[in-house]
């Protein structure tokens, strides 16, 4: 269609949008209308409906910033607001061919504080994010954004378990999310596989160190009554879940649990590396990149160092170091 006809009205676009959508998509556009008239730029604006829609888009990202101010202001069910504007900017685009950037009703669409707060926790994992980037994000004011941030480093109890964010850095007001990403979206029996589950099957694999770890994290974030039903199924297997990295062991102890926590980063892709490892009472050292062993009994009990001249299978209990050759 043309979009500088100046016979469309905005009024007249709102019904179209929703003129498919029955009895409710009336009423949501008659709601929509009422909002423009009262909220669009944060103002009330008696005329905004019978403005020709081209006017409306004269300056770029002007008529969008003009939707966010009303949205800002707008007192009631922030959540059904968005989803009608979305509608109708969907058709904006697909009728007319404006470019609109939908972004900003992102931060509109929780219809509880819970859920607002469960996308903080997810919003934290991108990386440390000051109280301006978390308050410009979801479009929430200095004082909601202090109270949700009280509610989250207190910890946020959802489905049984806390969750919590901490302050990074009390300078700048930096916060990141303590929570795993994964442990984000589990359900009970969820919960069970990435404890009990990941510690019984990644037993004595290369992996046992990395996973074991998601374990430990995903358990200590857990409520008293969540542990307990883990713990039941948790003791008769010999399972526990670690509070601390701090451990009394032996210097050869602990290079091998350094290195069995490294093995990861190293298979995961070709990386040269020196792999030194005992061997009939001695310690040998080969330069070459990891690998998964392919087939075999005890395959997740192995690596495989390969270069140009060999390939050798080595326990990983007998692996003492790795070391990146850098060049």
């Amino acid at each position: 269609m043309n979009n500088h006809d100046p016979q469309i009205l905005l009024e007249a676009v709102i019904d179209n949008a929703f003129i498919r959508k029955g009895k409710k998509g009336a009423q949501d556009a008659d709601k929509l209308k009422n909002w423009f008239e009262n909220y669009y730029e944060g103002t009330s604006d008696s005329g905004i409906l019978t403005t020709p829609l081209f006017k409306l888009f004269q300056e770029p990202g002007s008529f969008t910033w003009r939707l966010e101010a009303g949205l800002r202001s707008f007192p009631n069910n922030k959540a059904a607001l968005a989803d009608r504007l979305s509608i109708l900017l969907e058709f904006l685009m697909k009728n007319y061919e404006f470019s609109i950037d939908m972004d900003f009703l992102n931060r509109y669409k929780y219809s509880s504080r819970e859920e607002r707060l469960l996308e903080i926790l997810k919003y934290l994992h991108t990386g440390n994010k000051s109280r301006a980037d978390i308050a410009e994000t979801f479009g929430i004011s200095e004082r909601v954004l202090s109270e949700d941030l009280g509610i989250l480093q207190n910890g946020l109890e959802f489905l049984g378990y806390s969750m919590k964010i901490e302050q990074m850095n009390r300078g700048s007001n930096t916060y990141s999310s303590l929570i795993h990403p994964l442990f984000l979206a589990l359900r009970t029996d969820e919960i069970f596989s990435l404890t009990v589950g990941l510690k019984l099957l990644s037993r004595g694999t290369i992996f046992e160190d990395s996973l074991g770890g998601i374990a430990d994290s995903i358990y200590k974030q857990l409520s008293s009554f969540a542990q307990e039903v883990v713990d039941r199924h948790s003791e008769p297997n010999g399972i526990s879940y670690s509070d601390s990295e701090m451990h009394f062991v032996s210097s050869i102890q602990s290079l091998k649990k350094e290195s069995r926590r490294s093995l990861p980063y190293y298979l995961k892709e070709p990386i040269l590396c020196k792999v030194s490892y005992e061997e009939e009472g001695m310690i040998k050292n080969v330069a070459g990149t990891l690998h998964l062993c392919k087939e075999g009994q005890n395959r997740w009990q192995k690596v495989l160092v390969q270069n140009q001249e060999e390939a050798i299978e080595i326990n990983i209990d007998n692996i003492i170091g790795i070391k990146k050759i850098e060049g």
